[in-house]
């Protein structure tokens, strides 16, 4: 059960540690204080902790990583490359990559297929994996996608849509609709809090999704992460 936030929106990656409304500018040290956190072996941090830390890695990455020193990317580099939390990550990546091809027979958009990768999300990921930065909003996006393909299916089955029509050449409201949101799902996300943030558009198909499993609706409780008085202090936070 998620709360959800509807916003008409693009969402960037939210902060880990700080609550902006833009990017934060690049600070000394601090790629090497993440860094430091995410190749921690001695159970200083947790891997919530590392979590935390990666998303925040990705937003300077995708923002202002040149902002900081030579020195110290290099040194981020180090630290990063060579972490255990790195090579958790890859595991769960060609994880990840083996249940989309087990899939992937059905064309991945079929309805069954949509029901059974969900389920193999569920029951071959760890907790762990789920809250990996990479996943952030993939196990709602997927149920998205199965509440709008039943749909479009619906749709056709009812002679208002015919598969294969340009999507500027589809007359019936619905099945536009949702051709065009088939290309925006990346908007369906998770904050580095666990918030579930998307389009309010998206809403009807995510409940059909829900329906379509046997969850009900999507409720009122909100996931969340929190740091530990360690990571706080060392970022700041």
């Amino acid at each position: 059960m998620t709360s959800i936030t509807a916003s008409t929106a693009t969402i960037s990656s939210a902060s880990a540690f700080a609550r902006q409304s833009g990017p934060r500018p690049g600070q000394p040290g601090e790629l090497v204080t993440i860094a430091r956190i995410i190749a921690d072996e001695t159970g200083k941090y947790s891997d919530q902790d590392k979590i935390k830390a990666d998303f925040r890695l990705r937003e300077i990455r995708s923002t202002n990583f040149f902002d900081y020193s030579l020195e110290e990317r290099v040194e981020y580099g180090r630290l990063y490359n060579n972490s255990a939390y790195l090579k958790r990550l890859q595991t769960a990546g060609e994880k990840w990559s083996r249940i989309l091809e087990q899939f992937s027979g059905w064309g991945g958009s079929d309805v069954a297929a949509l029901k059974a990768r969900i389920i193999a999300y569920d029951t071959q990921l760890t907790d762990f994996e789920k809250s990996l930065p990479d996943y952030a909003g993939l196990r709602e996006r997927m149920v998205v996608l199965l509440g709008m393909q039943e749909q479009l299916q619906a749709r056709a089955d009812a002679g208002a849509f015919k598969y294969g029509t340009p999507p500027g050449q589809v007359e019936d409201a619905e099945a536009r609709l949702i051709l065009q949101l088939f290309n925006k799902q990346g908007l369906v996300q998770r904050t580095s809090d666990g918030q579930l943030v998307m389009p309010k558009e998206f809403a009807p198909y995510l409940q059909r999704g829900y329906e379509l499993l046997g969850e009900g609706g999507f409720g009122t409780i909100q996931d969340t992460i929190t740091l530990s008085p360690q990571a706080r202090r060392a970022l700041g936070a």
